[in-house]
């Protein structure tokens, strides 16, 4: 309603936002090579946040939709970053063998709390403020992952705690292992 689209212009911009996720994917790469996960993940959500914040500054109304297509090809970018960062964040911070459990937490959170940033943005629209508004609330979202990304703290030392971690669990099994085989052969009670 805002920018009076229609349902064609709705699909190519959905289109676009999709074809530009495949460069997004070799920045997750290139930024995860250079830097690393972390630091991709939280540069990612602050580009998506400062293009939302430029998207919404720029686009006024109906003769400004080509800006939108514009910063649909950003978001995509953004979309084809984040995702592949994300993936490789958890797979480099989790312990071994603990996958599982954590990818729960995961989508336990996802879904207790995926439907927040739509909400709010339907009750900003719906509330009569400019649609601008309900657009800029989704960079509160964004800024209050990467203040809560902090609490990882520095990645190298994470990354070295979910490989010590395992390294551990490997040789207290290893070492229960062989208390049980020398407990059978009778050389401990």
């Amino acid at each position: 309603e805002f920018l009076k689209m229609t349902a064609s212009q709705i699909a190519m911009f959905q289109l676009i936002v999709l074809i530009f996720t495949i460069p997004g994917g070799f920045v997750s790469r290139y930024v995860c090579q250079k830097y690393n996960a972390l630091t991709s993940f939280r540069a990612a959500i602050l580009s998506w946040a400062s293009i939302t914040a430029l998207g919404v500054s720029i686009v006024s109304g109906p003769e400004d939709v080509h800006y939108f297509y514009m910063c649909g090809m950003l978001w995509g970018i953004c979309l084809g970053w984040l995702i592949p960062t994300q993936r490789v964040l958890f797979c480099t911070i989790v312990p071994a063998g603990q996958e599982t459990e954590f990818m729960g937490l995961i989508l336990c959170f996802h879904s207790m709390l995926g439907w927040l940033p739509p909400l709010v943005f339907g009750f900003v629209n719906e509330s009569g403020l400019n649609m601008r508004f309900g657009l800029l609330s989704s960079d509160a979202f964004f800024i209050l992952a990467v203040i809560t990304s902090i609490g990882i703290g520095d990645y190298n030392m994470a990354v070295q705690q979910a490989r010590d971690t395992k390294r551990f669990e490997d040789s207290s099994l290893t070492s229960g292992t062989a208390m049980l085989e020398r407990h059978e052969h009778g050389e401990i009670l």
